[in-house]
């Protein structure tokens, strides 16, 4: 597993879930809560010609705002659905996605009749050779993280690239010099580190090593056996750091092997179950805000097609996917305001590995790719139109990358920005198309 890293963004593309503050009318009977940001009650993430009464229409100076930003904050569990070989755990571990598009630069629009999530679907083709790209993300303001199995940590921004590292410095690292005379051994799996500080917290995060050589790379941290010994997975030498050798951790990277039964989310009702506490710094566009979430959906289990059971038939059909009873995972009681939904999150590519193919791995497409979104506000079940099913064939897809899941959802907004904070639990599937029929 080493220098694999969790394509997180996938799991929650830019702008996914984008939730419209007056869809919030379908979750909670109290519309007075302030968990969200309401603009007006028109129920769009975009400014009505229409809003604002002092506007005189006579005078073209005085429109109103444009949507600026479309922000998603994704604190989130998945487990791997696909086959795995005999004798390989489960992989199951945190994703937290903090994307912020900026809307000024989309120049692909969706593909017509899918260009909604909630209730329906939001598809995007993207024609590389064309010139398509995805629209750029900026940074807006630090996330900070509480009540996951990881303790405190915060998400800050590079170039608008979040990552998200533990507060604790001992934990998250990054000092030069840190891992030096710190051995890996390939027998064993193991990080050994005299005179580190190694918490339980570390446990699920991911680890970037440098100074050993070839086992230079990130590697899943898969238990904490001692404050001087992590268990890792895929170290392939003997090989110890140098002077320079550095470890810095990272959380919601991704699955990892967990054969130990990692929880990165409780199941937001037993006794002792912390809430997940949300919050993000003010920034020029958006406000500053704070949300506490019952971790939604621990135990979620999908009845009929799975995650990794795209369909590459043709002609295309529905695609649902459904869950029933116990199923359907935890439904903790959630503060007025919070909304429950159930998501589906995917992404296509056209390449394949070479060699090696793990059968999980998202390589960039190389000439067109399709993301898509799709929610529903009530029920025990969401689709993928026919239609859309359609459209995402269209591009070719050699895999396809798709998540469900069930979580607590607060849709923020205003007639610049609109940003939806989700937490809850997920299942992700791979699908490879199957080889050509043979002539």
């Amino acid at each position: 597993m080493r220098g694999f890293l969790f394509r997180s963004s996938s799991i929650f593309l830019s702008g996914a879930l984008a939730l419209a503050a007056g869809a919030a009318c379908g979750g909670d009977d109290d519309d007075d809560d302030d968990t969200t940001d309401d603009a007006d009650d028109d129920g769009g993430d975009s400014p009505d010609a229409g809003d604002g009464g002092d506007v005189d229409a006579g005078e073209p100076d005085a429109a109103g705002p444009i949507l600026l930003r479309a922000g998603t904050i994704a604190v989130t569990e998945t487990s791997i659905t696909n086959p795995l070989p005999k004798g390989v755990g489960p992989f199951s571990g945190g994703v937290v996605t903090v994307s912020f598009a900026d809307t000024t630069t989309i120049t692909v629009p969706p593909v017509e009749g899918f260009d909604n999530p909630v209730g329906n679907c939001l598809i995007t083709v993207y024609d590389i050779a064309a010139g398509d790209q995805e629209p750029e993300t900026v940074g807006e303001g630090v996330v900070t993280v509480t009540g996951t199995a990881n303790g405190e940590f915060t998400c800050a921004d590079d170039a608008g690239e979040y990552t998200c590292q533990s507060t604790d410095p001992a934990i998250a690292g990054g000092v030069a010099g840190n891992a030096e005379g710190g051995t890996l051994d390939e027998d064993l799996d193991i990080l050994a580190l005299a005179g580190a500080n190694f918490t339980p917290e570390m446990q699920g995060m991911q680890i970037a090593l440098t100074g050993f050589g070839t086992q230079d790379g990130i590697y899943p941290i898969r238990e904490v056996m001692s404050d001087s010994i992590l268990r890792l997975d895929g170290i392939d030498e003997v090989v110890s750091g140098d002077a320079d050798a550095t470890f810095s951790t990272f959380v919601g990277g991704g699955p990892i092997p967990n054969d130990v039964g990692f929880n990165f989310l409780d199941d937001g009702i037993a006794k002792d179950a912390a809430d997940v506490v949300v919050s993000k710094d003010a920034t020029t566009i958006l406000p500053a805000s704070e949300v506490a979430f019952k971790a939604r959906g621990e135990g979620l289990t999908l009845t009929g097609t799975q995650p990794h059971e795209f369909p590459f038939t043709t002609p295309a059909a529905d695609v649902t996917f459904t869950c029933e009873g116990d199923g359907c995972g935890t439904e903790p009681d959630q503060a007025t305001g919070i909304l429950d939904v159930m998501v589906i999150n995917g992404v296509t590519t056209d390449v394949l590995p070479t060699e090696n193919d793990d059968t999980i791995t998202m390589l960039p497409a190389q000439n067109s790719y399709a993301t898509f979104q799709c929610s529903a506000l009530v029920g025990d079940d969401v689709t993928i139109p026919a239609a859309g099913v359609d459209a995402i064939l269209g591009t070719n897809p050699a895999r396809v990358q798709i998540t469900v899941g069930r979580f607590a959802a607060v849709p923020q907004s205003a007639p610049e920005y609109t940003n939806n904070v989700v937490v809850g639990h997920s299942l992700t599937g791979f699908t490879t198309a199957p080889p050509p029929a043979a002539n």
